[in-house]
């Protein structure tokens, strides 16, 4: 056997290969499903993220609500975390990934604070530096939650946009305000 027969035979069989009918529907499967499922997990993933989101802005302002009614008057960090927490179902460990900030906002400037909310940095295990200020009647109290959750798909679709660097976690921020009330 020659070397041009045998290359002659080889191109026949890739024709023949390359002709063939049967297996059409593998092809267009092996590349529309990866798309598919990438619509699928993005559509999943978006939907978790905003019930979560709106199940912790709800527990916020009720939490807020109950404080400003002066249910809550004299709440603790600890005390509105566990009021927080206990109003979203649908957060996982709420608890230990929580933090609040709360902070008065002057009323000659009115300037809010900047920045970004601080949220537990769950890879380092740091659980940040919390700034309650000293409230009196008729102060204008900023209330900032920042919730620490997992995404259900992290390596794929919305998730990988939102993911903190070396977490499988994205930030869920609630923002909330009320006045003391003498």
């Amino acid at each position: 056997m020659t070397l041009a027969s045998l290359r002659s035979r080889a191109g026949a069989a890739l024709r023949r290969a390359w002709e063939r009918e049967d297996g059409n529907g593998t092809f267009e499967l092996v590349f529309v499903l990866p798309m598919l499922m990438g619509i699928f997990m993005t559509s999943f993933e978006s939907g978790y993220l905003m019930a979560r989101q709106i199940l912790l802005e709800r527990a916020t302002d009720l939490v807020v609500r109950e404080i400003r009614l002066g249910r809550m008057a004299s709440a603790t960090l600890p005390e509105m975390k566990t009021a927080i927490c206990d109003r979203t179902v649908i957060l996982v460990n709420c608890m230990s990934n929580i933090s609040i900030n709360l902070q008065r906002v002057s009323k000659t400037t009115w300037n809010l604070p900047s920045g970004i909310v601080p949220c537990v940095d769950r890879v380092d295990d740091i659980d940040p530096s919390v700034i309650v200020s000293p409230n009196t009647p008729s102060d204008v109290m900023l209330v900032r939650v920042c919730v620490m959750q997992d995404a259900i798909f992290p390596g794929a679709g919305l998730a990988l946009g939102l993911l903190a660097e070396g977490d499988n976690g994205y930030p869920l921020v609630s923002v909330s305000a009320f006045v003391n009330e003498p």
